[in-house]
């Protein structure tokens, strides 16, 4: 979630968000049971540095109640609106890159809309796309639905890749990065 675009910068719309997908029911339909609603970003405590952070439960009610709280009311068709904006998100995701990739997204798109969202979603073929790669003030992505591992066993490995201020050029940097894609 990029929390730096507008539509997902009020913490009360992303839990919104949260109350609205049934995880538990993504787990049953896509992986016929044979997954189980993962406590934190990382699914196992195999990996060191792993930490719970806990499930959100599926609660399209309570959902559309924060979203109400955070000024986004229902409008035309159900479809939420805040001062003439439609409540709207795009889900990048891959499609084919890991197992269910695609279809977590399309089942969290009919979730989403269900409360009220209009969100899209756009895919890309490869692991890299630039749109999510750039440090998250920049980036042209709402949400990504984005499966990958820690090769290393050690959730820091994965961490360091995505959330440090090193993995991004600095505010200054004018001219082209030396950043690689991954």
């Amino acid at each position: 979630m990029n929390t730096q675009r507008p539509t997902l910068s009020d913490v009360r719309v992303r839990q919104a968000f949260n109350y609205a997908v049934d995880k538990e029911g993504i787990v049953k339909n896509v992986y016929l049971g044979n997954a189980k609603v993962a406590p934190a970003m990382f699914a196992t405590p195999a990996l060191e540095g792993f930490s719970p952070a806990g499930v959100y439960a599926y609660d399209p009610e309570k959902a559309k109640k924060l979203l109400d709280e955070a000024g986004w009311k229902a409008g035309a068709g159900g479809i939420r609106e805040k001062d003439g904006k439609k409540l709207a998100v795009d889900i990048w995701t891959a499609k084919g890159g890991t197992s269910g990739d695609y279809e977590i997204s399309e089942l969290t798109q009919g979730m989403l809309k269900a409360v009220g969202w209009t969100p899209s979603l756009p895919f890309w073929k490869s692991h890299f796309n630039p749109r999510i790669s750039l440090p998250p003030e920049k980036a042209e992505y709402d949400l990504v639905s984005y499966g990958f591992n820690a090769p290393s066993g050690n959730v820091d490995y994965v961490f360091n890749m995505l959330y440090s201020s090193k993995a991004f050029p600095p505010a200054t940097t004018t001219g082209p990065t030396t950043r690689t894609p991954r």
